[in-house]
């Protein structure tokens, strides 16, 4: 991949999650950075941004009084889809798997990069980029050109048909890989994902509604929302209380707290957080969009119900242990905010939680991708997994 892939900050944690599981297994598992080794990467982008500047809008920015570091850095995400910065990555990656014993499969996380012929591999992605351009404007998908975004489909489409098997975390990603990119099913996997974080669910008071809301990019997540939903709620529930944790601005609104950004590899963070999911009675973030959401895996590990956005893959993590909505749908999200402020249906929810998490855990979503390793030729029915 693009990066460190046993780095547990990038792209969430999704690799350093499969890696550390994989090892669990007993698998040895060989990181493979597609990118050259730092300072040589970020003069390499330097370099090569100057080459993607467009002379008329750099001066026109400059005119307008824009700072020069705002120009160039614009320009770098037209890097990402270049065949130039391909074939480096794609260099870099053959050197790299050639260095070391034959390695048995491969594992392609994200698309910026080809592997060497040959080479057995399966691909590992929480969404394809067509889902992601039809779903929700991504700030580098802006900066994109529409033919060079166009390219980077057409690559993906290759990698993805020329792969053992492709490993979506939703079934929304799942059906994108065979719709959009025509790999048979058969070949297509829904491996699910596991936490961020370690959680045991306890046992909690349901008598008084406890909404948590943890979500690092406020406005995506639909944190305005769900602040105008819990408004009413209170109307409704005048003890009931909500938590918000991430990247929040400042919130004055009664029985709402605001907890800031808490982090992973913080011991005071996560046992903050921790405590606010043991008490919580319904998990509850609508994103506007939300690929996977591994928040709900958090949600199950501790034993409670959510509420979920339908734009996007939550709905395979949430199953039956909530619901998911129209995240534009605020009279369908204050409806539920209230169905869960009832004890007996948090109760219930968080019962089913209790009974999903097993099946998503880190070690059980890596479980799915190494029978993947295995899939070409069989009957998919075979390998049918329970999500």
């Amino acid at each position: 991949m693009s990066g460190d892939p046993e780095d547990p900050s990038g792209f969430s944690g999704l690799p350093a999650s499969f890696s550390r599981a994989l090892g669990q297994l007993a698998i040895e598992v060989v990181p493979i950075d597609v990118q050259l080794p730092e300072p040589w990467q970020r003069l390499l982008v330097n370099l090569m941004t100057f080459g993607f500047l467009e002379p008329a809008m750099t001066i026109r920015g400059l005119r307008e009084g824009r700072d020069p570091r705002l120009v160039f850095r614009d320009h770098k995400p037209k890097l990402l889809p270049s065949r130039e910065m391909t074939a480096i990555r794609s260099i870099v990656a053959s050197r790299r798997l050639h260095r070391r014993d034959p390695v048995a499969c491969a594992i392609a996380f994200g698309s910026e990069f080809r592997l060497p012929e040959g080479t057995a591999y399966v691909t590992l992605d929480d969404a394809t980029i067509v889902s992601l351009r039809r779903s929700w404007s991504y700030p580098w998908m802006d900066a994109v050109a529409d033919d060079a975004l166009n390219r980077m489909i057409a690559r993906q489409r290759q990698i993805y048909l020329k792969a053992r098997a492709c490993c979506l975390i939703s079934h929304w990603a799942t059906a994108s890989a065979i719709d959009d990119y025509g790999v048979p099913r058969r070949r297509v996997v829904t491996v699910g994902c596991g936490p961020n974080r370690t959680l045991t669910a306890v046992g909690r008071d349901f008598a008084v509604p406890r909404f948590l809301f943890v979500g690092k990019d406020f406005e995506r997540k639909n944190g305005p929302a769900v602040l105008r939903a819990f408004a009413e709620i209170r109307r409704l529930h005048p003890h009931a209380t909500l938590d918000i944790v991430g990247e929040h601005p400042r919130i004055d609104q009664e029985n709402v707290t605001g907890h800031g950004l808490l982090a992973l590899d913080r011991a005071e963070d996560v046992q903050r957080a921790n405590t606010l999911y043991n008490r919580a009675t319904c998990f509850v973030m609508p994103s506007r969009f939300e690929p996977a959401g591994y928040v709900f895996a958090e949600a199950l590990a501790a034993g409670v119900g959510a509420i979920g956005s339908n734009h996007g893959g939550s709905a395979t993590i949430i199953g039956d242990a909530g619901v998911t909505l129209d995240p534009n749908d605020l009279p369908a999200l204050v409806q539920q905010m209230d169905r869960f402020s009832h004890p007996a249906q948090a109760e219930a929810f968080a019962a089913r939680a209790r009974a999903r998490a097993p099946l998503f855990t880190w070690r059980a979503a890596a479980e799915r991708l190494v029978r993947a390793l295995g899939l070409d030729g069989m009957d998919h029915d075979a390998l049918a997994d329970p999500l």
